[in-house]
């Protein structure tokens, strides 16, 4: 028993698997560059573009002092979740595919808009992403507006003021080719490693005297040089006189 079970045993030597990566080192390169150009094409090819327009909106209490308090900061970090479901609710964005008569649904407007409360303050960050820079703008506007008639209904706030209105992006924020390329690139490099690694783990065959010891636990006495170029054959003399006789 106990030499079936070192015999199913696998030794795996670190220095020999990294000196088996060494050895493939070009196509682990070779790989990774081409997964990363063809990223790269796939990016430039096949992804539309997207734009980001966003708005600000400060949302104040009138129950609240005029001082701000590091409790109602707290409190309106807190809220986010709060906003992120008004602001993202069917009440909200059903109005704003009406107001606009957009061609699109609810799940797909709602995946177009993003809010965020940055830290430490009452501002609400409202982002929309599309394909088109003016859609983008115009979305945004009515998200903003349609969420603060909504807010003040459900939360009894009645201030809410504009912050920032939407801008019209001047540039595309996606995708991001040079991130996907890099991904890429590195994803390639992982596989690549995996399948040498691989190919080397399940290798089996014998090519060194301490393999002959390792997988046939016998001793190794001496070893003949093997030379793989064919033997040239000499051609008979006899044939040469024949040939030139006639």
């Amino acid at each position: 028993m106990e030499s079936n079970k070192s015999s199913d045993e696998i030794e795996i030597d670190i220095g020999e698997l990294l000196r088996a990566l060494w050895s493939k080192k070009l196509i682990i390169i070779l790989s990774g560059v081409a997964a990363a150009l063809i990223a790269v094409f796939f990016s430039q090819v096949f992804l539309p573009e997207t734009f980001q327009s966003s708005t600000k909106i400060y949302v104040l209490n009138q129950q609240s002092s005029d001082m701000i308090t590091y409790s109602d900061l707290q409190s309106g970090t807190q809220l986010t979740k709060d906003y992120q479901e008004i602001i993202k609710g069917r009440t909200v964005l059903e109005k704003v595919i009406s107001d606009l008569k957009l061609d699109m649904t609810y799940d797909e407007l709602t995946s177009m808009v993003s809010v965020s409360v940055p830290a430490d303050t009452r501002i609400l960050r409202i982002t929309v992403t599309g394909d088109d820079p003016y859609q983008a703008m115009n979305i945004t506007n009515a998200v903003r507006e349609s969420a603060a008639e909504h807010i003040s209904a459900v939360m009894n706030i009645e201030t809410i003021n504009v912050a920032e209105a939407a801008n019209l992006p001047e540039s595309s924020s996606g995708p991001n080719i040079k991130r996907n390329g890099m991904l890429a690139g590195l994803v390639g490099i992982l596989i690549a490693v995996v399948i040498v690694l691989l190919i080397y783990i399940l290798d089996d065959t014998i090519k060194t005297p301490d393999d002959v010891e390792r997988y046939l636990e016998v001793g190794v006495l001496g070893s003949i040089p093997y030379d793989a170029k064919p033997i040239s054959k000499a051609k008979p003399k006899r044939k040469e006189v024949v040939q030139n006789a006639g």
